[in-house]
């Protein structure tokens, strides 16, 4: 459930400065990857994205999820889409049927 009695988004500093996965990332995928766990934060499944079947406008769903979240991030979607990907394949975020999530939210 959404954590709507949460403002504040507890972010062990540590833990993000020193996760093996995320160190690997650009500077662009950091960004995408900080203002993504703020999107997390306030889902009605905390720490889950759902992609509804309005939102499925095309075959893969990574371009269905940037286009989605374009309008949560102040980014092009092409930059959010690289940075997904980037996140993806690095393993700090994940894909699971209609669903995006961090684990460790």
């Amino acid at each position: 459930m959404a954590r709507k009695d949460k403002p504040y988004l507890a972010l062990y500093v540590q833990d993000l400065l020193t996760d093996e996965r995320l160190v690997n990332c650009s500077p662009s995928a950091h960004g995408i990857y900080l203002r993504l766990l703020c999107i997390l934060h306030k889902q009605e499944t905390y720490g889950k994205i759902l992609l509804k079947q309005k939102h499925k406008q095309n075959g893969k769903q990574i371009n269905n999820f940037a286009s989605y979240i374009k309008k949560q991030m102040p980014f092009s979607e092409a930059d959010i889409l690289s940075g997904i990907t980037e996140l993806l394949e690095e393993g700090v975020i994940s894909l699971d049927g209609d669903y995006l999530f961090q684990k460790r939210m």
